[in-house]
């Protein structure tokens, strides 16, 4: 097993890495929908697959069986994003898939035990992003400034870079949960619907967003106190969030087509934040 490690790993290492995947993919699928090419439907596939080996402490149990060791190999991300830019200024966007299925964990809701709904299986297909987008001021049209503005369920949510990252390029790890503090609370993972207006100003680039934070109207179980018994972050009716994000882009500027922020560009790119 070790010599099977050490080979996987000296394998990792000696491969070429390119940011945001191989120059055979490029930028993913691109479908043009007249000869000037401004108007096209454009797909991104992924699947980001975890083998992973875990010692446990002593007296866990995997599948109601006790171990000290297991192994697992899962889909952490399996996704599906397209967006079609209907017109110059028009743009439509869809991005689904799922998240952390394994062989025994990731499933459907109810599934356990055995059968075709067992553990794991027919994990929760469901929409991670999905808005329409307006172009009031195409790049070029007035000098340095461009004005976008857009609406649905959006990842325009400002706080930090990695509160919007990517998931294609992580470097190394994965991004710590805490990037997203509200995660799946407020937010359906970590998206909300809303407004947004998103541009750039020569070298800056700003994002602004109104949005209408899902209700939290569920009360805890297994209280003994019951006047303790109200969940911290009840809202049942909730006020609209505001969020935004300003950086101002020193060295190499990057696309801000979409809302997600590369994690590594793996020294292709020049960037501050």
């Amino acid at each position: 097993m070790k010599k099977l490690l050490t080979f996987i790993g000296a394998a990792l290492i000696s491969t070429s890495l390119y940011a945001q995947g191989s120059p055979d993919y490029g930028s993913g699928l691109k479908l043009n929908l007249n000869p000037e090419g401004d108007k096209f439907i454009r797909f991104i596939l992924w699947d980001q697959l975890w083998l992973r080996n875990t010692s446990m402490n002593p007296g866990t149990m995997v599948g109601g069986e006790p171990t000290d060791n297991s192994w697992s190999i899962g889909n952490r991300r399996l996704r599906a994003l397209t967006y079609a830019q209907i017109s110059k200024r028009y743009m439509i966007l869809l991005h689904f898939g799922i998240n952390n299925q394994t062989f025994i964990n990731g499933g459907a809701t109810g599934t356990s035990g055995t059968g075709g709904y067992g553990n794991g299986k027919k994990t929760q297909l469901f929409f991670h992003d999905a808005w329409n987008e307006y172009a009031v001021i195409l790049p070029g049209e007035a000098g340095k400034f461009s004005l976008s503005l857009g609406a649905g369920l959006h990842y325009y949510m400002g706080l930090s870079r990695m509160t919007m990252a990517s998931t294609l390029n992580f470097l190394t790890v994965d991004s710590p949960v805490f990037s997203w503090p509200l995660i799946d609370n407020s937010d359906q993972f970590a998206r909300q619907l809303g407004m947004f207006a998103k541009g750039k100003y020569g070298k800056l680039e700003y994002r602004f967003s109104l949005n209408k934070p899902f209700a939290t109207d569920l009360t805890p179980v297994n209280v003994t106190d019951p006047s303790r018994a109200v969940a911290v972050d009840n809202n049942g009716n909730p006020s609209f969030s505001k969020a935004g994000y300003l950086e101002y882009q020193f060295l190499d500027e990057e696309s801000n087509t979409l809302p997600f922020k590369v994690g590594s560009y793996l020294g292709t790119k020049k960037y501050s934040m």
